[in-house]
């Protein structure tokens, strides 16, 4: 099984070469003892309920109080999904807390998804090491690989976020989503070179969230199901969400058409303890 890591405007800075195993200096703060998990939780309980169900989709970036920024201690196992639940129950009722116990409920699903068919897993590994193979017959494809991973690619959007996760090791959920569907249905990038992309530098890179939620995006977890970020809808989200941190120059170029990806059913087998 491949290695897990240690855990989606321009001149931002230099990033951290492609696939490089190199440590990258995050900009996100993050200390992994559990004491500074349970001041966290602390901290964002209190904004479990009706803020963060208003607020969840906007991205704030590095100071935004919307999101609870757990992830990396929750990745880590230094603080669980009940203590998180319990303190949003503690404070909340279970309709205000709603849409911020669901969030923490799809990342229960999607590990215990991911633990009962782990042919998914290896499926997924041996589908980017075959992508990653590729290269050296096709420049194409390559070229392309690096414009995307260092946010080159001329979409303003996509490339802030490119370089935003290798210089800060973070981005917003929202943002991630979309990031996923241009780089599958704009780019027509594999898109496990993608899910490996974000797991080598998402300091909350989780195999079971990352991968589950790519495959989501490409319309292989929920058959026909796909996400698909349109030129119009998705400038008008991100003027919505974004707060201005993105001013564009120029119309985005997003695909507005697609189709679901397609895998061998055979992956989805359950394998019983």
């Amino acid at each position: 099984m491949s290695r897990l890591p240690f855990a989606f405007p321009h001149g931002l800075g230099t990033l951290t070469e492609p696939h490089s195993h190199r440590p990258v200096a995050f900009d996100m703060e993050w200390n992994p003892q559990r004491d500074a998990a349970l001041s966290q939780l602390a901290r964002f309980t209190p904004n479990m309920g009706r803020r963060y169900a208003n607020r969840r989709n906007h991205d704030e970036g590095k100071a935004g109080g919307n999101v609870s920024r757990l992830s990396p201690w929750l990745h880590a196992g230094v603080v669980s999904e009940a203590e998180v639940l319990q303190s949003a129950l503690g404070q909340h009722s279970p309709e205000a807390a709603e849409k911020f116990i669901a969030e923490v409920f799809w990342r229960i699903y999607f590990k215990g998804y991911l633990e009962q068919r782990p042919s998914i897993w290896r499926a997924f590994c041996d589908q980017r090491d075959a992508a990653l193979s590729c290269f050296e017959s096709d420049p194409v494809t390559h070229g392309l690989f690096e414009q995307a991973t260092s946010g080159q690619t001329g979409i303003q959007a996509f490339d802030n976020w490119a370089r935003e996760l290798g210089e800060t090791g973070y981005l917003h959920n929202h943002a991630r989503m979309w990031f996923a569907s241009i780089w599958i249905f704009t780019l027509k990038l594999d898109w496990t070179l993608g899910a490996d992309f974000f797991l080598r530098h998402l300091i909350d890179g989780d195999a079971a969230s990352n991968t589950l939620s790519w495959r989501w995006i490409a319309g292989l977890h929920t058959k026909g199901k796909t996400y698909l970020a349109r030129p119009k809808s998705t400038r008008a989200g991100l003027s919505r969400f974004l707060r201005a941190r993105i001013r564009f120059r120029k119309p985005m170029r997003c695909c507005c058409t697609m189709k679901p990806l397609a895998m061998c059913p055979s992956i989805f087998r359950i394998h019983p303890h």
